[in-house]
């Protein structure tokens, strides 16, 4: 039997699979990948917070918004930091005692702020100002008593600093014044100088050194020595509290000036009774001592001296006494 062969109807081939398409390369127009946020979202909102109080407050800050959401109202917020500063107030603070105070907080004030048990306990510590020396007797007196209601008032008012201050400020004020003071006298004193030099002429001198040895003649000699302890040898330049002197005035040194020569004062005899004693045996002392320079062949030192020799021959003479015998 003859083999039957069997014919296969041949088909169009399968074409091979394509690779994959390459992605698109980017453009210009393809939008950068973006990063994440890292701002925080606000909290969702909670059914009723649309119309929150605080939201006008708060803003975009979530922590803000959070911190407030948690008052109901702008009362409760208030509360809440009255309380806390309050607190803060309290918490290691020392209270300032009012005026009931009681004796532990004031005790515990005082110890805490440095305020003495005593009035004169307080170190005093000030700036001084430009000029200022000390103060006054009469100043620290004005100054005790000031610092003596302040301790007993208490409270601030006691404190260190406000009792430094105070005298501070006094110490100004007094140098303040005292400037005025001199700057009035020396204005004070060129005018009463001028008016006197224009009435008296060639003779002011003679008439100012008049009135000096008028009052050392006859002032109270424990006065005189109280103004030579203070460093004063003229009574005329004895000072008041505004500064000028007694010699300032024009009405006191005309008016001892005219004594000095109503009673034929002299000055040279003045002088002599200012170093205390009899003026004629100081005076009298003297003379022997110029002419112990005679006698003792000092004939330059005698010279020397003849004028004084002839001021005390005159002023012992007005006096009625006689050269004393050498």
């Amino acid at each position: 039997m003859a083999d039957t062969a069997t014919l296969i109807e041949p088909t169009a081939e399968t074409p091979p699979a394509s690779p994959p398409a390459a992605p698109p390369a980017p453009t210009n127009d393809t939008p950068p990948a973006s990063t994440p946020s890292t701002a925080p979202n606000p909290p969702p909102e909670q059914p009723g917070q649309e119309d929150a109080w605080w939201k006008p407050f708060a803003g975009e800050d979530v922590k803000l918004q959070e911190n407030m959401g948690r008052f109901t109202d702008p009362k409760a917020l208030y509360e809440a930091y009255d309380a806390t500063r309050q607190a803060l107030r309290d918490s290691g603070r020392v209270v300032i005692p009012g005026k009931d105070a009681d004796e532990k907080t004031l005790n515990t004030w005082n110890r805490t702020v440095g305020i003495p048990e005593s009035p004169d306990g307080y170190k005093i510590d000030f700036e001084k100002p430009d000029g200022f020396n000390e103060f006054s007797e009469a100043d620290k007196a004005n100054l005790g008593a000031i610092t003596k209601q302040l301790h007993e008032a208490g409270g601030i008012l006691a404190h260190p600093d406000v009792v430094n201050f105070i005298h501070g400020a006094y110490a100004n004020l007094e140098t303040e014044a005292a400037a005025s003071r001199i700057a009035f006298a020396q204005d004070f004193q060129q005018k009463t100088q001028s008016a006197l030099k224009q009435e008296w002429g060639g003779d002011y001198e003679r008439n100012v050194q008049h009135a000096g040895n008028t009052i050392s003649r006859y002032a109270p000699k424990d006065e005189l020595a109280k103004l030579q302890q203070q460093g004063i040898d003229n009574p005329l330049a004895m000072r008041f509290e505004d500064g000028t002197r007694l010699g300032d005035h024009p009405l006191f040194v005309k008016m001892f000036a005219s004594i000095g020569a109503d009673f034929g004062d002299d000055p040279v005899w003045t002088e002599a009774a200012r170093h205390g004693g009899d003026p004629g045996t100081t005076l009298e002392q003297e003379y022997k001592d110029i002419m112990a320079l005679r006698s003792g062949g000092d004939w330059k030192g005698y010279e020397a001296k003849q004028g004084r020799l002839d001021e005390i021959k005159a002023a012992l003479a007005k006096q009625g006494r006689a050269l004393p015998r050498v």
